[in-house]
């Protein structure tokens, strides 16, 4: 490789990394939150958390009794169901259009 040939690749690759360190630097102050424009934003962001944060509180209380699933009565269940047979389908593709069939009644 020649010499003009390595510096032209080495600008290239100085002036992209350039390039994507300020668009980088740009974006990350674009990400800011700036509380002194919008204050009804940053009020409707501090009501959201505070219910949250109410909720929350709320369910931590919760105390759910599981000792239903220690009966007798419920672990005496019996599945009665039975399986259901394979059964073979007219078509491969079931989401096809259905073709008219002479003798079947039709579609």
């Amino acid at each position: 490789m020649s010499s003009a040939l390595k510096n032209i690749l080495i600008l290239l690759v100085i002036l992209s990394f350039a390039f994507v360190g300020y668009y980088m630097f740009e974006q990350s102050n674009d990400l800011e939150l700036n509380t002194n424009s919008n204050k009804f934003v940053t009020a409707e962001m501090l009501a959201n958390t505070e219910l949250f944060i109410e909720r929350s509180a709320i369910l931590s209380r919760v105390i759910i009794d599981t000792t239903i699933f220690d009966d007798p009565n419920f672990n005496s269940y019996i599945d009665f169901s039975r399986d259901v047979a394979p059964q073979l389908s007219r078509n491969s593709n079931p989401f096809a259009k259905a073709e008219k069939t002479v003798g079947s009644g039709g579609f």
